[in-house]
């Protein structure tokens, strides 16, 4: 019965191009109060088979940031890690399934850049806490963790078992003040010649706070923690032919309430897959 519920959620097969390498650009917009910056990065993929299915590599080519020089140097010294690094996947035969080859290897490299990235923060820089804190995480990330971290990366190009069927869908995304936050929300589907068209709806509110300030924000032994409220939109284009996710375009916003008024982050990332 599974596979059965598969099949009627996927109606066109993972059948990616072998051999034939591809362009994925991604864009990236985000601002934060008053400050704005962009990030674009362009990467090579390519299919394989061999005998145990599909082998996908993902291979950062470039990354060109339009940001302040210190936000520019940490993205350069943290992203920089990974360039010309050809990160291997293992997929299942319907794409929805990635696992990482040589993780542990990769993520040494993520370490490294992480370090690196710390390194561009002068001590008195506002965004030093948080820096220290992601690289301390890096450090200690086991395994497991570090494996998903990199799929994460080809995630967005992949078919997801239930992406083709509309109605109520719960999400979980990584909260802007730290930890994840579930999200509820809507998906409809659409379907014409050249694939199925998905669009996404979410609107939630967590609780949640920076872990320097939970210090400073107690009452009577009991944290008190502001509401994150937290919109997203994803429109997504499966092709017809290959079955990959080939066009994608997520806008968030994200409103986080500070004692001088709230601060409010947005971003906006679309993702491009094309044959060189």
């Amino acid at each position: 019965m599974p596979a059965l519920l598969l099949a009627a959620s996927c109606p066109h097969p993972f059948d990616p191009p072998v051999d034939a390498p591809m362009t994925v650009t991604t864009r990236d917009k985000r601002t934060l109060g008053e400050s704005a910056y962009s990030f674009t990065l362009v990467r090579q993929l390519r299919f394989t088979r061999d005998a145990g299915g599909w082998i996908a590599e993902l291979t950062l080519e470039s990354l060109q940031p339009d940001a302040p020089a210190l936000v520019t140097a940490a993205f350069e010294a943290g992203e920089g890690a990974l360039r010309d690094v050809p990160l291997r996947y293992r997929l299942s035969a319907d794409g929805c399934t990635a696992d990482p080859l040589d993780a542990a290897a990769v993520a040494a490299r993520i370490r490294a850049g992480g370090d690196a990235m710390l390194a561009t923060r002068p001590e008195d820089d506002s965004g030093r806490e948080n820096m220290a804190r992601l690289t301390a995480h890096l450090r200690t990330m086991q395994a497991p963790e570090a494996a998903a971290m990199l799929a994460d990366l080809i995630r967005p190009l992949l078919p997801s078992p239930g992406q083709r069927d509309g109605g109520a869908i719960v999400h979980t995304v990584a909260s802007p003040v730290g930890g994840e936050m579930p999200l509820s929300g809507t998906r409809t589907v659409s379907h014409d010649a050249n694939g199925v068209f998905v669009r996404e709806n979410y609107q939630s509110a967590a609780a949640g706070l920076l872990a320097s300030d939970i210090a400073g924000r107690t009452n009577g032994g009991a944290t008190t923690a502001p509401s994150v409220f937290f919109t997203m939109e994803r429109r997504q284009r499966i092709d017809a032919n290959t079955g990959m996710v080939t066009e994608t375009a997520t806008d968030t916003t994200a409103a986080i309430p500070r004692p001088t008024g709230d601060l409010v982050q947005t971003t906006r990332e679309s993702i491009i897959v094309g044959l060189r």
